[in-house]
């Protein structure tokens, strides 16, 4: 697709803008929106996660990211529906996020309407049909095809490649809509880098991806608007690459590939499987479970020379982020293995292997010892 860059520039200097709530966006065709039970079969069809009602949220939460990224619909929606009487708008922030480090750009859109559906069905006091909508989203989001380079090329750009940061002048939203319509991602993210976390240039910045995405396709617009959106009902420092990144994908990339999103659709069988107990690999690093249990094994002598930081790292990025014959996003090797190296100061992506191999046993007899004596096993 080429867009016509006089056209492409009246559009910007027109100062067109998305309306601030962009719902009318994000209201796509129906397959895009989940659809969740009837409000009279909830009581019979559905089971009420009491199964894992025993987890704290944050545990919860590290497991429904796990289960979305290994394709496990069945298990991600149970630790859903036990998370939700927790933190019910936890879960709805959170999925955006999981739709954009694990499921690609395409997902974020969908995601986030689902997260303004059930506010909505929240305030009309349909709070269980809100649940299942929310937990069908989950579902489906464990159902489609994993892409975590909106996660990896935020790294990339910043760290990994030699090519030269572009040197910015008054020119620069020139430059990144020139990126956007070359398709240039890495280009692209490396000017957001520079500029669209800065107050005086992040309506600019904002403005040229909505242009380009509006040139692009509607679903192009719809991701910039919900990745957008998203960042403005506030976010954790580290989401915030990933947010715009894939607001850059979607740009990019639109057009360039499949031009819809892959139908999916969670079974009944998936929707109702009872589970009442976590894997132990959902737990690592951000939750207490996986902290004690790693500090078990550096202090019994057992982590083969690693500190707690460095084994906790090592679980996560070999374990967490991408277990074995997981698909591997385009720029994930390089910026794992020069976080691991640069970042954390474990070593590079082979040692860490090595290590992970030898360790792996050890690390999930430790987990699972430590869920038992926490009576969660």
């Amino acid at each position: 697709m080429v867009i016509d860059e006089k056209k492409l520039m009246s559009v910007l200097d027109s100062g067109v803008h998305a309306a601030d709530d962009p719902k009318h966006l994000l209201q796509g065709p129906a397959k895009y929106v989940p659809t969740p039970p009837e409000k009279e079969q909830l009581q019979h069809a559905v089971p009420t996660g009491d199964g894992l009602k025993r987890y704290h949220q944050s545990e919860l939460k590290s497991a429904i990211q796990k289960y979305v990224r290994r394709l496990m619909p069945g298990k991600a929606m149970a630790a859903a529906r036990a998370m939700w009487p927790k933190d019910a708008e936890g879960l709805m922030r959170r999925s955006v996020v999981i739709a954009a480090e694990d499921a690609g750009w395409r997902s974020i859109a969908p995601a986030f309407y689902a997260w303004r559906e059930a506010e909505r069905l929240i305030k009309e006091g349909q709070e269980d049909v809100a649940r299942e909508l929310m937990v069908t989203s989950i579902g489906e989001l464990a159902k489609r095809p994993k892409d975590r380079d909106t996660a990896a090329i935020w790294s990339a750009a910043k760290w990994c490649r030699k090519d030269p940061v572009p040197v910015l002048g008054d020119d620069w939203q020139k430059k990144l809509i020139d990126a956007l319509v070359d398709r240039d991602e890495l280009l692209a993210v490396k000017i957001a880098i520079q500029k669209a976390g800065k107050k005086e240039t992040k309506a600019a910045f904002w403005q040229a991806l909505r242009c380009v995405g509006a040139m692009r396709s509607i679903e192009a617009l719809r991701c910039v608007e919900a990745c957008k959106a998203r960042l403005n009902t506030g976010t954790r420092d580290a989401d915030i690459g990933t947010m715009v990144a894939a607001a850059i994908l979607g740009c990019c990339r639109s057009g360039n590939c499949e031009n819809e999103m892959p139908p999916t659709g969670v079974t009944a069988e998936e929707r109702t499987e009872h589970h009442d107990r976590l894997d132990w690999w959902t737990q690592d690093l951000h939750g207490f479970i996986g902290q004690r249990a790693v500090a078990k094994v550096v202090e019994e002598g057992k982590a083969e020379g690693l500190d707690a930081k460095a084994l906790g790292n090592v679980q996560f990025y070999l374990e967490s982020l991408f277990p074995e014959g997981a698909q591997k996003a385009k720029y994930y090797d390089e910026a794992a293995d020069w976080e691991l190296k640069n970042y954390w100061h474990v070593g590079d992506m082979k040692f860490c292997q090595e290590k992970w191999k030898k360790l792996r046993p050890i690390v999930q007899a430790a987990i699972e010892k430590a869920m038992a004596m926490a009576g969660k096993a």
